[in-house]
């Protein structure tokens, strides 16, 4: 393996082996968010979640790239999706209206500065959340205190 390579791969395994063994602590609800499913019958699992908005910016257009993204897996507890230049992985806890989620594992790819500073403020958001609300086909990521993080879209689920 060429010594750079390595030095990709290396961090990566390290953090998602720890990913893994980790588990998510207990999960607090903020006040307010709604606990119902929303009305079209969407519920967290079973559906990929398009980041529309994240820390009150809209999201940029996914050209020549895949769009940003969240699908929840309840049986395994884990979260997977795209922050729009690397790929993510980690485990979730859920309750109620409550949502944490304590580790990503992140692939290290470089993209455009505008597309690199959406997806860190998207896995930003992803740490900082303790609760969502769910309603209208949208998905609300909201921190301790009710404060919206994030914002994303049901779409048909991709491959």
């Amino acid at each position: 393996m060429q010594p750079t390579l390595a030095l990709l791969v290396v961090p990566l395994i390290v953090v998602a082996c720890t990913a893994q063994g980790s588990a998510p602590g207990p999960v607090g609800a903020a006040p307010g968010p709604s606990e119902a499913p929303a009305p079209s019958g969407l519920a967290l699992t079973g559906v990929e979640w398009r980041l529309v908005d994240v820390g009150g910016s809209p999201v940029a257009p996914a050209v020549g790239t895949r769009a940003a993204f969240l699908r929840f897996d309840a049986e395994e507890s884990m979260l997977h999706g795209h922050g729009g230049v690397n790929s993510f992985f980690g485990p979730y806890a859920a309750d109620g209206a409550g949502l944490r989620v304590e580790t990503l594992a992140l692939t290290r790819m470089a993209g455009p500065p505008e597309l690199m500073e959406q997806e860190r403020a998207f896995t930003a958001a992803l740490h900082a959340v303790r609760a969502i609300r769910l309603g209208g086909g949208e998905l609300v990521l909201l921190d301790g205190t009710g404060v919206e993080l994030a914002r994303l879209r049901a779409v048909e689920a991709q491959p």
